[in-house]
């Protein structure tokens, strides 16, 4: 029996190796020359936009549930960011943060917008992709979420953007806790607490080395 923590591949029938574009744009050719001709797909488009305008709503409703708690609720926050930004944007998710509060409420208007580190969740890495992001897209909007675990991890390389003056937003998610609290989950009784000092200024640490901080 597998362990706990432990992911199994699920067995595969087929598998294919190769360039994603290339292999997927020759499956599309296939599909079309064995369809012969575009189906009507009308009932299902129809059926996908209801459940699209459904699930926006939910969207509003959440957010407006949590609009008056105090500290910002974190699907607020990331409501209201999402909201803002400008459509040409690249956001950075890190960590729980990032990628737990943001995801729901985005959708990409171009290839590379949304970037992360991929299934395993990586902590920390959004401090150096911000850079990399900005470096890549010069003057565009850079957004990085992320959460105190992975400031604690990485934040320090905020001094480098600052000295090259690359203009990142670091946006943390200061919970005091890494990962949310799920030691509790997994570990009750087993380890110590996660939690880290409670309501850590970090805004006032990087004010302090030059650059601008909000709380």
């Amino acid at each position: 029996k597998p362990s706990i923590g432990i992911m199994l591949e699920l067995p595969s029938v087929l598998e294919i190796i190769g360039s994603p574009k290339l292999v997927l744009r020759q499956m599309i050719k296939c599909a079309r020359s064995l369809m012969g001709q575009r189906p009507e797909r009308k009932d299902w488009l129809d059926k996908l936009a209801a459940v699209r305008k459904r699930y926006e709503a939910s969207i509003e409703e959440a957010a407006a549930e949590v609009r008056e708690r105090k500290p910002i609720h974190g699907f607020l926050l990331a409501k209201e960011i999402v909201d803002f930004l400008d459509p040409t944007a690249t956001i950075i998710y890190d960590s729980y943060g990032g990628s737990a509060q943001l995801t729901d409420k985005i959708t990409a208007k171009f290839a590379g917008q949304i970037l992360d580190a991929g299934e395993h969740a990586g902590v920390g890495h959004g401090i150096g992709m911000g850079i990399g992001a900005q470096l890549a897209r010069p003057g565009k909007q850079v957004l990085v979420m992320i959460g105190d675990g992975g400031l604690g991890i990485g934040g320090m390389d905020i001094e480098t953007a600052l000295r090259y003056h690359l203009p990142v937003v670091y946006v943390v998610y200061n919970n005091s806790a890494w990962m949310g609290g799920m030691e509790n989950l997994y570990f009750r009784g087993q380890i110590d607490s996660w939690d880290m000092l409670p309501n850590l200024r970090y805004d006032r640490m990087f004010k302090t080395i030059g650059c601008h901080g909000e709380y």
